[in-house]
């Protein structure tokens, strides 16, 4: 399975550590997908009995900081990935940030 020939597939999971475990093993089957997607980049599908390989496919996942309630990926999960963390810029970078966008549009005007 893939994107048609010549083409690159990015899949974009956002809020990733959203599934709740099941209650009584403690499981997390939708990110167990992911991870057998990154880790033999493919999956087993139970209805055909079969393996599903993927090809140039990517997974582009997003995760809030594990606070407030939220609960941390499992490392068996994450040790797949590379994380990156982004904090909300403070009220002076998103002005400077406008004003250089606005004033290059009104300088060109």
């Amino acid at each position: 399975l893939g994107p048609p020939s010549g083409k690159d597939c990015i899949v974009f999971v956002d809020d990733v550590s959203l599934p709740l475990p099941e209650k009584k093993s403690g499981a997390q089957p939708a990110i167990e997908l992911l991870r057998q997607i990154q880790e033999f980049k493919g999956f087993y599908d139970r209805r055909k009995l079969h393996w599903e390989g993927l090809e140039r496919t990517v997974l582009c996942l997003a995760a809030p900081p594990p606070s407030s309630g939220r609960r941390s990926l499992p490392s068996r999960f994450t040790r797949h990935s590379y994380s990156l963390c982004l904090f909300d810029p403070d009220e002076i970078s998103i002005q400077r940030l406008f004003m250089t966008i606005l004033q290059g549009f009104f300088d060109s005007q």
